[in-house]
């Protein structure tokens, strides 16, 4: 019986050191999370440049601080991007349990990469010490070859005049205009070129295109025969559908009088003219470019219908909109060298996200105080919270300028004021009351104590002498009795 006990106990042990086998070789989960914004895989176009935007998030039950994430460059000939900066990298000052912070790269493609996945290594490091590495994977988007020009029929002339100067384009980046192929239908005229009408170049009225304004797009058309002219030319614009949805599909562009059709007489040879027509932008596209296509249909000289197209890329600017709450002032004034507590709301209600916002204080009589914010997602409340410390007597105006920076980077401002009140000190005030009380009792207080004390031991030792020579008294009458007693 006790040898089938001992079996029973050594079986229990080892089933008991089995189960913790798997706790031993279980891997310490990471404190912290890295993704990219909505879990996508963002696409990089050859020779462009993105914003490389991860999503932080600290999933552990404990605050951190100084957080960096940087990106790696293990392998320069696989790494898609141009390394024009000794390194890259972003400081987190802090992030408490649950909380989710951006760390943004703006990261130029290379030219030459390939229509593939690449793997980006990002490091996660607190205090120097690399916490995780981590691959964050990319589309790349290799550059289009440029289609090579058809030979001509024949060898055009020689231009002698200095051909006239067309309008570029009024944005400097995101706006393209390209030609594309050209039909010619009819009798055909022996060896003769087609005539070709391109698109040099446009501009736009106002100068940024904002979502939900109007503008007035001018398109400048070259003629690029020397020899024929063109007429009855006929224009129909068409803009990219944007949405996914039938509530919010759509063109991205509408034209503001109905028709999205403009008639040309004619360009001469070697000619140019220029074509407008007044659109208007939905007021939900995001901050990109939308792309618009022109069809072309016009004749040469001998009645050949030709049809050709055109495609122009047309940045969009969403304009921030937020609020802010009214200022929350706790004391509503304070003394010199004191603090108050001020706190107020920013609501981003527009549809691009804040990057970078902070809050600067200043006024006569506080010293500056600079608050820093953060990120502040579209539709996401963020708060203002500072402290303002008195620096001279007396009430004044303070002003708030709230910077923040758009996706492109442009630093953007306001400002928003407040009264405030400081008054002068009262600490010594306060100090002497406190000192001078208490003295002033004591001062009046103890002759009276030392006059009773005294008074009381003159009546103690008053009795006590009366109540000895009382004494004194009954002993001599007694003795007196006895020895009267005992003469006789």
């Amino acid at each position: 019986m006790k040898k089938g006990n001992k079996i029973l106990a050594i079986l229990m042990l080892v089933v008991f050191m089995t189960a913790l086998l798997p706790l031993e070789g279980k891997a310490k989960a990471n404190p912290l999370e890295l993704t990219t914004e909505n879990g996508s895989v963002p696409e990089i176009a050859a020779g462009t440049t993105h914003k490389l935007a991860l999503n932080l998030k600290n999933v552990s039950e404990e605050e951190y601080k100084n957080i960096k994430v940087y990106p790696i460059i293990a392998d320069e000939a696989n790494w898609p991007f141009i390394t024009d900066k000794q390194s890259y990298s972003q400081v987190i000052s802090k992030i408490v349990p649950g909380e989710i912070k951006d760390a943004t790269f703006s990261l130029k493609a290379k030219e030459n990469i390939e229509s593939k996945r690449y793997g980006i290594l990002v490091g996660v490091a607190k205090d120097d010490e690399e916490l995780f590495q981590q691959v964050i994977y990319v589309n790349g988007k290799a550059k289009k070859e440029e289609p090579k020009e058809e030979e001509k029929a024949k060898e055009e002339p020689e231009i002698k005049e200095e051909a006239p100067q067309v309008e570029e384009p009024s944005y400097d980046s995101g706006a393209t205009f390209s030609t594309g192929e050209y039909v010619a239908t009819g009798e055909e005229n022996g060896n003769a070129s087609i005539p070709r009408v391109i698109v040099t170049g446009f501009s736009t009225n106002p100068g940024t295109v904002n979502a939900g304004g109007d503008f007035v797009l001018t398109v400048n058309l070259k003629n690029t025969s020397t020899t024929t002219k063109v007429a009855n030319l006929l224009f129909d614009f068409e803009a990219e559908g944007e949405g996914s949805d039938e509530q919010t599909s759509g063109p991205a562009f509408i034209p503001t009088s109905g028709s999205s059709s403009v008639y040309l007489k004619e360009i001469g040879a070697n000619g140019t003219a220029n074509i407008k027509i007044s659109l208007h932008s939905k007021a939900d596209l995001v901050n990109k470019p939308y792309g618009l296509s022109l069809a072309m249909k016009y004749e040469d000289s001998s009645a050949t219908q030709i049809e050709a197209t055109s495609s122009l890329s047309i940045p969009v600017s969403q304009k921030a909109r937020f609020e802010l709450s009214e200022f929350e002032l706790s004391p509503n004034e304070v003394g010199v060298g004191e603090e108050a507590n001020i706190m107020c709301n920013l609501y981003n209600m527009g549809r691009i996200k804040l990057y970078n916002v902070k809050a600067v204080f200043e006024g006569d009589t506080i010293k500056k105080t600079e608050t820093f914010v953060g990120n502040v997602e579209p539709g996401s409340t963020a708060s203002i919270d500072a402290m303002l410390t008195g620096k001279k007597e007396g009430k004044s105006e303070i002003k708030m300028t709230l910077t923040y920076e758009d996706e492109a980077g442009k630093v953007e401002k306001m400002e928003k004021t407040l009264k405030f009140s400081v008054i002068k000190a009262v600490e010594e005030t306060t100090t002497d009351l406190a000192v001078e009380k208490p003295t002033s009792s004591k001062g009046k207080l103890l002759p009276l104590l030392l006059l009773v004390v005294i008074i009381v031991a003159v009546i103690v030792i008053f009795l006590k002498k009366k109540k000895k020579k009382n004494l004194g008294n009954e002993e001599e009458e007694l003795l007196d009795e006895i020895n009267g007693s005992t003469k006789d």
